[in-house]
């Protein structure tokens, strides 16, 4: 099942978040992604998540994160959110520890981010997680953290 969620890309009147519920197994487990797409942080995305949440649990986040907190007007005026924005998200959404963020300025190289995102999982490309109850574990530990293929192991589910 696929939903999609209206959400803030500042001018792009027509923006929108999804939400993927995947079956693993016929009549089995799901599995469900949360994907913000290019959002300012914005409350109908979360509660669509939080909505979710009451019955069926998100089973991964992956929300942008396009700006630094130093350039925090610069994500207002383009319709996106900082880091630290997308990890308020992350927690009013109840998603901490099962969060990706990614589409990130062009204008951070990998060690800045990497100062200023301690213990955050970045997209890259060749990112390889799986998931388990306690949250995302990474699959190819020694590629640096952002988002490539998603490698679901259904044992872990």
């Amino acid at each position: 099942m696929l939903r999609s969620v209206k959400v803030d890309h500042g001018k792009c009147r027509d923006s929108y978040g999804l939400v993927l519920e995947m079956e693993i197994e016929e009549g089995e487990n799901t599995f469900t992604i949360a994907f913000s797409g290019d959002t300012r942080p914005n409350f109908s995305f979360v509660s669509a998540i939080l909505n979710r949440n009451s019955g069926n649990d998100v089973d991964l986040l992956i929300h942008e994160a396009t700006f630094l907190d130093d350039k925090k007007q610069d994500a207002f005026d383009k319709g996106h959110s900082t880091l630290s924005q997308a990890s308020i998200a992350a927690e009013q959404a109840g998603m901490q520890g099962r969060v990706i963020y990614t589409h990130f300025s062009q204008r951070y190289n990998r060690r800045s981010m990497e100062k200023e995102v301690s213990g955050k999982l970045l997209a890259i490309d060749g990112l390889r997680i799986s998931m388990t109850k306690k949250g995302i574990q990474l699959a190819n530990a020694n590629l640096p953290t952002i988002l490539g293929e998603i490698s679901l192991q259904q044992q872990e589910l």
